[in-house]
C-alpha cells in the first residue's frame, strides 16, 4: 500500500502534516478529535488503504500540527479547508470523531464533498464539569492539556452549537454515536435528529460502545461505513 507524508502550509503561515494512504479510489478525509493526531486513523487506513485514498492530518495544538494559535471552530474550518484544497482529486467521503466530527459536520455543509460521517460528534459545547474531569485525566497520564483548555475558552457555549447544521443537513451524513455516560451524543440530540435531522441523516447507535467506537467496536463501525457509502454513491 502505497504510503506518503507531506508538510502543508496553512494560510496564516502555520505548518501541518497530511498523511495518505493508498493510490487509488475516492479520497477520504479523516479528522482526529481531542488529545488525537492523524494517527488515530491508521487502522482505518490499514481496512480501506488498498481500495480508497485515506488521508488524514494534525489539527492545532496536536500532533505535528501548529503548536499554537486559534482554535476557534472557526479556524479549524479554515485548516480544514486548506487541507482539502490540498487533496487534487478532491474529497469524496469526510470523516471525524469527537471535536473532529464537529469539524467534519461543519465542513460538510460548506465544502465540497460528497457525504459525511462524524463518529460521536461533540455538536455541543462541554460543561465546566466535563472539561474539568477530562484535564485532570491528561494530568494523571502527563499528557499536554494546553489545546484542550484553549479549545474550551475560545469556544463559548453559543458558538457551539450544531443543532441548527443538523437540521435539514444538504447532503448523506451518518452520525454513529456511542450510548452511555461516555458518549458525548446526549439523549436529547438523538431526540433531536430522529425529529428534525430530515431524510439525509442516518443516526446509528452502538449499544455497549463509549466515545471511541470507531476503535472499541471496528467491525460493526466498518459495516455501518460500508452500507453507508454503498447507500450513497
Amino acid at each position: 500500500m502505497v504510503h506518503t507524508e507531506e508538510r502543508l502550509s496553512l494560510d496564516d503561515g502555520a505548518q501541518t502534516t497530511l498523511e495518505r494512504w493508498g493510490d487509488r479510489g475516492p479520497a477520504i478525509l479523516a479528522i482526529h478529535g481531542m488529545t488525537g493526531s492523524r494517527k488515530a486513523w491508521e487502522q482505518l487506513a490499514a481496512h480501506y488503504g488498498c481500495e480508497a485514498r485515506i488521508y488524514a492530518y494534525d489539527q492545532r495544538g496536536h500532533g505535528d500540527g501548529p503548536p499554537d494559535g486559534p482554535m476557534t471552530l472557526h479556524r479549524s474550518l479554515l485548516d480544514l479547508y486548506i487541507v482539502m484544497s490540498a487533496i487534487p482529486e478532491g474529497v469524496d467521503t469526510l470523516v471525524g470523531h469527537s471535536w473532529g466530527g464537529a469539524i467534519a459536520i461543519l465542513g460538510g455543509r460548506r465544502f465540497d464533498c460528497n457525504r459525511v460521517i462524524a463518529i460521536d460528534p461533540m455538536i455541543r459545547q462541554a460543561d465546566a464539569a466535563w472539561y474539568d474531569a477530562f484535564l485532570r485525566s491528561l494530568k494523571k497520564q502527563k499528557l499536554p492539556s494546553k489545546a484542550i483548555k484553549k479549545l474550551r475558552d475560545e469556544n463559548p457555549p453559543a458558538m457551539w452549537d450544531l443543532r441548527a447544521d443538523l437540521e435539514r443537513y444538504p447532503k448523506p451524513l451518518l452520525l454513529a454515536v456511542g450510548e452511555g455516560p461516555e458518549s458525548l451524543f446526549a439523549l436529547d440530540d438523538m431526540k433531536f435528529v430522529r425529529e428534525r435531522g430530515g431524510p439525509n441523516v442516518a443516526l446509528r447507535v452502538f449499544e455497549g460502545q463509549g466515545h471511541n467506537l470507531h476503535r472499541t467496536d471496528f467491525d460493526r463501525f466498518a459495516r455501518e461505513f460500508d452500507t453507508f457509502l454503498a447507500r450513497t454513491p
